[in-house]
């Protein structure tokens, strides 16, 4: 199925995915998009880097100061903190009485020097979260810095694809959210960090045994002041609920290393039966959705993986040791 530069080939939501190797094949993707959108009167919004937002404006052929711009998901640093700031900014178009909204926008991954599987997950749960919005939405990414794994799971998670030229494509490759969470996963390759001894190594610990044990460390100057709150929730949560939703036993582990700290909090059972959770406050029952206290994990961490394996599940959550504000990534 096609559809020309002006109209996307679906109302509703318009997920598509723009791979490139130039920048010549970028732009001929992104600028007759935006273009299209600003002779439209569509809110037409950029949410990239600064090189590129710069590449594209002396590309284009119409004045650009009706462009809207938003932080970049790498700038906001945080996937479920995105959907958060993404849907307050849609719903703010809507009120304003946007019939048609576009977006072009770039997700971190390894190859922009990002971790990739919570990302990985937010490109599946938008197709969900977004249904309600009458957006077209392209994300481009770059072929010749994104791994193999990436562009995978990016072909899995758009329904459709473009490659400029005016050509817009169902992919035969998407798979719906509920058949992405019914996929196995591969595992998660273990942190370095993993092949050294741990700061804190506890089997079948309480939670308050192991917020102890952080609040020990912060007290030695072992972790840093600034991160001791927001890691003695994240662990404390980790660790009940892998006591009252996993398998026994569990293992709470943690390091201290290279600029990072690394929580693993492992048990026997196999995980949270949807990898979207998380990533949208809500309730256990809503879609991709769950309590407060593991949104509130992805919020703080600077890294979330889950990983389900043979031997169980772990719960992986990485801060940064010298961590700058927060406070421009915490929703108000």
């Amino acid at each position: 199925m096609t559809a020309t530069a002006t109209r996307p080939a679906a109302r509703g939501y318009v997920h598509e995915a723009g791979l490139y190797r130039s920048d010549e094949t970028l732009l001929g993707i992104v600028v007759p998009f935006l273009e299209a959108g600003l002779a439209a009167r569509e809110p037409t919004i950029v949410a990239l880097g600064a090189d590129h937002v710069a590449l594209i404006a002396d590309s284009m052929t119409i004045p650009v100061a009706d462009l809207l711009s938003v932080p970049s998901p790498a700038d906001i640093g945080n996937p479920a903190t995105a959907i958060l700031r993404y849907c307050e900014a849609l719903d703010a178009q809507l009120a304003s009485g946007a019939e048609r909204i576009r977006v072009v926008s770039e997700i971190p991954h390894p190859g922009m020097g990002a971790s990739w599987q919570w990302w990985g997950r937010f490109e599946v749960a938008i197709n969900n979260t977004f249904a309600r919005f009458p957006l077209w939405d392209i994300c481009v990414y770059d072929t010749r810095t994104a791994p193999r794994e990436v562009l995978d799971d990016v072909r899995a998670a758009h329904p459709y694809l473009t490659n400029g030229a005016a050509t817009h494509q169902r992919n035969p490759d998407f798979q719906h959210p509920e058949e992405y969470t019914a996929r196995r996963r591969p595992p998660v390759a273990a942190d370095p960090l993993e092949a050294t001894a741990p700061v804190v190594d506890l089997l079948d610990p309480s939670a308050a045994t192991a917020r102890r044990a952080v609040r020990r460390l912060a007290a030695a100057g072992q972790i840093p002041r600034h991160v001791e709150v927001d890691l003695v929730y994240a662990v404390s949560e980790g660790v009940q609920n892998a006591i009252r939703h996993g398998r026994g036993p569990v293992r709470f582990r943690l390091w201290d290393g290279d600029g990072r700290i690394l929580a693993c909090i492992a048990d026997r059972g196999a995980g949270p039966s949807d990898p979207l959770v998380g990533l949208i406050a809500g309730t256990s029952s809503g879609p991709h959705s769950a309590g407060l206290g593991l949104w509130l994990i992805h919020q703080m961490c600077d890294d979330v993986a889950f990983d389900t394996g043979p031997d169980g599940f772990t719960l992986r959550l990485t801060m940064r040791s010298a961590q700058p504000d927060r406070s421009a990534r915490r929703p108000d």
